[in-house]
């Protein structure tokens, strides 16, 4: 139930949004229409980060493909941004294309994956064969590769997906240490054992002839370290030579 303000509540109100107001000399209100978050700027490539190398910016694999008469009907590349120590989130995106016949692009976000093998009386288990949780001593994996995906907080409710694992990263070292389980799920970080989809960015968009077209949208959404970017194509009708290249908007707090 919610109670009426009294009229000196009102008045307090009106005068504090009056105060906190901006406004030109003609009285118009100032506003600022951007989707980018305080503390990022806007960040303009075709080309991932060098995951090799945690601050290394810029320097990864670049996201076009080229279909040859012969090759597979889809093919996909990856790019790998480094998030851990950088915040960002992805705003929109360009693409171009030449010589398509009814091609299709699809961008979608995908975790790294963590390797296992087979164990007993382990810490850790595998849920619905994609996930690695907390287990207490009664597991049946082992990870042989850990790779932590981070689980983004939801600007929109304020929640964070459910995560089973958290964990420090280490700026000097350029490693997570002290990863604990959260075996309620209300950790920071997941551990995938296999490829899914987290977010499509762009399904099956239609391509035909030769082009350009920009993926307007007023919303930037936060990715989590871990994610990669996957733009995959799609050949269809008589086999044929074309192209596709991606360009991506991103707010970041490093670009170099």
């Amino acid at each position: 139930m919610t109670h009426p303000l009294t009229p000196a509540e009102v008045a307090a109100y009106l005068a504090n949004q009056e105060t906190n107001e901006k406004r030109t000399a003609d009285n118009k209100l100032f506003v600022n229409e951007t989707s980018r978050p305080i503390g990022t700027k806007i960040y303009f490539t075709s080309k991932g980060d060098n995951v090799a190398v945690k601050t290394d910016i810029g320097n990864g694999e670049l996201l076009n493909l080229t279909h040859t008469i012969g090759d597979p009907t889809t093919q996909e590349v990856v790019i790998d941004l480094n998030m851990e120590a950088n915040l960002t989130y992805i705003h929109e995106g360009y693409v171009m294309w030449k010589d398509a016949d009814f091609d299709d692009l699809t961008l979608t976000i995908i975790p790294r994956v963590s390797t296992y093998e087979a164990g007993t009386n382990t810490n850790y288990n595998l849920y619905g064969g994609y996930l690695i949780i907390p287990a207490a001593g009664n597991g049946t994996v082992t990870p042989t590769l850990i790779q932590l995906v981070e689980m983004p907080v939801s600007t929109d409710t304020g929640l964070r997906s459910a995560a089973f694992w958290n964990a420090t990263w280490n700026k000097t070292t350029g490693q997570y240490d002290d990863i604990t389980p959260a075996p309620t799920g209300n950790g920071v970080y997941n551990m995938f054992a296999v490829e899914v989809t987290l977010g499509k960015f762009v399904n099956h968009f239609l391509l035909l002839n030769s082009g350009f077209m920009m993926l307007q949208s007023a919303e930037s959404e936060q990715l989590g370290a871990g994610m990669r970017v996957k733009l995959t194509i799609a050949t269809h009708n008589t086999d044929h030579n074309w192209k596709a290249a991606v360009g991506l908007v991103f707010h970041r707090q490093k670009g170099c």
